[in-house]
């Protein structure tokens, strides 16, 4: 009873805190102004948008089928993708929670041990971190000053000594508490369950070496990229106030926004508004546009997410389970 008590508390935090963040973004904004915007839009832009972020959900799903083969079991290409929409739609709920939230739903369709699927999606999440970070510095050759104004005026400006102070105070207690859990009682169970992940986070890992085709993989992996590029770029031209924007503003809001969609908040809500609208600012972009925009872009990719999880839900519960072992995959792991 008492961990129900604090997950409902952890959630509720943390839907507060997207709200605030929401808030801050959009206290000062001309609401009629913005709804003029996006109703004069051209949505054919944000259509297309949409498609591109629609079809980077599918080639996700691919890639995390070619991560997990080499484990010995080949799902289903439309049952992993189901669970990709799935854990998405689950992310708006709790932050991270669609992670656990696909695996589970593709361990139940393709009977895949959920160990292996955790393992394979820390990878993932390891490869798009990595992504992101080169994006970043790419940026920082292509555009220097004005990813260093952003930094210099968003990150480091706020990074104060008592700020280090509360957040290392923070982590030792966080430590602490995390020591003496497990040197209870309580804790075996627990204790078991992380060494059963932590076995399949090294599978994950070793699954990349077993990969068939590691430029088709490689491939997958800056093809999503592209899309999630195409469909930011797509949408500067559904606004008149960004229709000027090129390629390099669109690289500058998808690294940007990327930042914010990683928030610890119910998807990326507010912190992804307020770091898109500040970016843009350096492009000569009001703060009013700025946030239009972020929210246009944002907006229609929630309810893109809604549906495609609501569609997915419908789709798992039709369609019957399968086993996708295609041989041992321990024997497999070991080779």
């Amino acid at each position: 009873m008492t961990l129900k008590i604090a997950a409902i508390f952890k959630y509720v935090i943390i839907f507060i805190a997207g709200l605030f963040l929401l808030w801050l973004a959009i206290r000062n904004l001309d609401l009629q102004k913005t709804y003029d915007d996006v109703i004069n839009a051209k949505w054919s832009w944000v259509w297309l948008s949409l498609v591109f972020s629609a079809l980077a959900f599918v080639i996700r799903a691919q890639r995390w089928n070619m991560l997990i083969e080499p484990s010995g079991y080949k799902p289903k290409l439309s049952n992993t993708s189901y669970s990709v929409m799935f854990g998405y739609f689950a992310n708006l709920g709790l932050p991270r929670l669609g992670e656990v939230t696909r695996c589970a739903a593709l361990s139940r369709k393709e009977k895949i041990p959920f160990e292996i699927l955790i393992g394979t999606v820390i990878v993932e999440r390891a490869l798009d971190m990595l992504t992101l970070l080169i994006a970043l510095f790419a940026l920082l050759f292509i555009e220097y000053g004005t990813m260093r104004d952003f930094l210099l005026d968003n990150v480091f400006s706020q990074l104060t000594p008592v700020k280090f102070i509360y957040a290392g105070g923070a982590a030792v207690f966080i430590f602490l508490v995390f020591v003496l859990f497990m040197k209870s009682k309580y804790s075996k169970p627990f204790r078991e369950k992380i060494l059963s992940i932590w076995h399949g986070v090294i599978k994950g890992f070793k699954s990349i070496l077993k990969i068939k085709h590691a430029g088709w993989f490689i491939f997958h992996s800056l093809f999503i990229w592209i899309l999630y590029y195409l469909s930011t770029w797509c949408c500067f031209y559904a606004l008149a106030s960004t229709s000027a924007l090129g390629w390099r503003e669109a690289i500058f809001a998808l690294a940007v926004g990327g930042i914010g969609m990683s928030a610890p908040v119910n998807g990326g809500i507010g912190a992804y508004e307020l770091l898109v609208s500040k970016g843009l600012m350096l492009f000569n972009i009001s703060e009013s546009d700025g946030i239009t925009f972020a929210l246009l872009v944002h907006a229609t990719q929630i309810l893109l997410i809604i549906a495609s999880g609501l569609f997915a839900i419908a789709m798992m519960g039709l369609t019957p389970n399968r086993n996708a072992r295609t041989e041992d995959p321990v024997q497999s792991a070991s080779e």
